[in-house]
């Protein structure tokens, strides 16, 4: 196997699988033998979104997290009042097209519909979606102003300070950004500082712990990652596309350091 500089590395093989979107879902249920869907299902179980609260579900892919987020607030009765909004933002448009079909499916649309809205983007570009949600908020509340029969003042229109976030999730993205301190700055920038049970939730792989009662498995789940997961990720694109050139593991700098920042 060619192992090339983590940079180039990096770009290759996010743009492999962003371009290959279609078999994203699959490649992680066969990759992480099954649990990713069982971690996410947790992560948006321990967000505790409440009807009020507006979540960003940064680097959303296929929408998984975000429509998880959506099942939960309704399960626990939590879309009271007004809508809630969960925004879930990437920067891949296959991603996007693949999380809209899901939202459209079944029990999906029910909890969706009205609440989750997609939106192409990067972390580092956050706080112009904001700014551009917000202009459209404002011509929106203009045109129902100036609407025939109207009794609106005009002077209802939404503030930036309505738009921030009061919880972030992040999965498996943060690997993925390329200046990852301006990444997080970015997702800090666009977050309530205002709401006490504000969240900002990241789901990472992170070096295994050698302690505790499966501290035994410390040494296969860091091969695995290390080894089998770029072998077993090379082996499926190929399959998939005949001939893909082998790329070293993104996924290892993102867990060999004991902190992620």
């Amino acid at each position: 196997m060619v192992f090339m500089s983590s940079n180039m590395s990096l770009l290759l093989s996010v743009m492999v699988v962003f371009v290959f979107a279609a078999y994203f879902d699959r490649a992680n249920d066969w990759l992480s033998l099954g649990w990713h869907g069982q971690w996410k299902a947790l992560l948006a179980r321990e967000m505790d979104a409440y009807g009020t609260d507006r979540v960003l579900d940064l680097s959303t892919g296929t929408g998984d997290v975000a429509i998880r987020l959506a099942h939960c607030m309704k399960d626990h009765g939590k879309m009271f009042g007004s809508s809630p909004s969960i925004v879930g933002v990437d920067p891949s448009v296959e991603m996007l097209r693949l999380a809209q079909a899901k939202l459209a499916r079944g029990d999906n649309r029910e909890v969706s519909t009205g609440y989750v809205r997609l939106q192409v983007g990067a972390a580092e570009g956050l706080s112009a979606l904001l700014e551009q949600e917000l202009r459209e908020a404002e011509a929106a509340a203009e045109a129902a102003a100036e609407a025939p029969g109207s009794r609106s003042s005009g002077n209802s229109a939404v503030k930036m300070d309505d738009l921030l976030f009061d919880k972030v999730t992040i999965s498996f993205g943060v690997r993925n950004f390329p200046d990852r301190q301006a990444g997080l700055a970015e997702v800090r920038r666009v977050t309530k500082t205002t709401n006490p049970n504000g969240k900002l939730a990241i789901l990472e792989f992170v070096a295994p712990s050698a302690v505790g009662l499966f501290g035994w498995m410390a040494p296969l789940v860091s091969h695995y990652l290390y080894y089998g997961v770029p072998i077993l990720g090379t082996s499926l694109l190929s399959f998939l596309l005949l001939s893909c050139p082998p790329v070293s593991p993104v996924i290892h700098p993102s867990w060999s350091r004991r902190r992620l920042f």
